[in-house]
């Protein structure tokens, strides 16, 4: 799965010599010649007439979370590019928030075009813990999960100015044939009210469609990834994009190429370690040495903020960025869930843990 370029805005830093980067957008070659990175964004709204009337459902069936590469699909978030062109610390390339104690300046970097990933770093760390692109992508096509794309409003043309779209969240159920027929399951929480699939509470109506990519941004989002052992992981975002070409196939319209891309705010991500389960093995509990590595590698990654840039502010978030691919499916009944039983007790559950260094309650 490949990540989808975007449009991009030139962000002009120091002095350069050797010139920017292959594909980074500077001057090149002359000293003295300033770098200028080319910040990577989701493609912009297309100026087209809205006459759409057809709906289609996508469920997300691979995942791709970076756990094993140098480079990440996904998009700026912060209008910065954090470190140079080059890949080098330079104070003329502003960072849009303080690094945390214990932070590595160079770790912090963002890929090319200040596309903002750190993200991964922790799924390579739970990656050792077998909770990988390859078991996520296993649980999805087992049934164990998936995400619900619902697209409404669509003109079936390369350009469409306005699609509502919605999300929601599936439960466990039997391994999904992918032929555009299966009813998955959603679970209650991505519904206001817990029953109606009219009231999804991850939607927008402003979403659209440019040379058959689908741009999607949402204030909010919950995303729960789970492997075929059970074990969760829930993701809640702050200003995220679902970014993904739409592509036709036999049973229906398909995502391919997607980016999932947002803010995982510090307060909330320890919350998502509460269902986690390591490999059969059993919960991480706040005094589990397992817990103790994973919280500092948490503290020491944080390289953005879930509000507006401020230098001068410790970053409070993780920039969050997977690849996925969708296929056709159907929007099932709402069911509920028994929620693992093994779990810490509540003076150690993960999301009693914050970093020392922020005022998270």
């Amino acid at each position: 799965m490949a990540g989808l370029e975007g449009d991009f805005v030139a962000q002009t830093g120091g002095a350069g010599g050797a010139g920017a980067a292959p594909g980074a957008g500077g001057s090149g070659g002359e000293a003295g010649a300033p770098l200028v990175c080319e910040l990577v964004l989701p493609p912009v709204k297309p100026a087209a007439a809205d006459t759409g009337t057809t709906t289609f459902t996508v469920g997300v069936r691979n995942v791709y979370l970076g756990e094993d590469a140098e480079s990440v699909p996904g998009f700026d978030l912060d209008g910065r590019c954090t470190c140079n062109p080059e890949g080098d610390v330079d104070p003329t390339f502003a960072t849009s928030c303080a690094a945390p104690p214990g932070a590595n300046d160079v770790d912090a970097c963002d890929e090319a075009g200040g596309v903002d990933t750190q993200a991964a770093k922790l799924f390579k760390q739970l990656s050792l813990a077998g909770f990988d692109s390859s078991n996520m992508s296993s649980g999805a096509n087992n049934g164990a999960w998936s995400l619900l794309i619902r697209v409404e409003g669509y003109n079936e043309q390369a350009d469409d100015p306005v699609v509502t779209v919605s999300a929601f969240n599936t439960l466990p159920t039997d391994p999904p044939l992918w032929d555009g027929l299966d009813e998955l399951p959603v679970d209650p929480e991505s519904l206001v009210d817990g029953t109606s699939l009219d009231q999804p509470k991850n939607t927008t109506t402003k979403a659209y469609v440019t040379n058959h990519t689908l741009v999607v941004s949402l204030e909010q989002v919950v995303l729960v990834l789970r492997d075929p052992n059970g074990s969760a992981l829930r993701v809640d975002l702050e200003g995220a994009f679902f970014v993904a070409t739409i592509e036709p196939t036999a049973n229906g319209l398909a995502l391919r190429n997607g980016v999932a891309t947002g803010k995982w705010p510090a307060s909330e991500l320890f919350k998502s370690f509460d269902d986690f389960r390591v490999d059969r093995v059993g919960a991480i509990c706040t005094d589990d040495p397992t817990f103790i590595i994973l919280k500092k590698k948490i503290c020491e990654s944080l390289d953005i903020n879930s509000g507006s840039p401020n230098p001068v502010e410790t970053c409070d978030a993780l920039s969050f960025s997977i690849a996925f691919d969708a296929d056709p499916a159907l929007v099932g009944a709402p069911v509920t869930v028994t929620q693992p039983a093994d779990g810490c007790p509540p003076e150690t559950l993960p999301s009693t843990a914050s970093c020392s260094f922020l005022n998270n309650p």
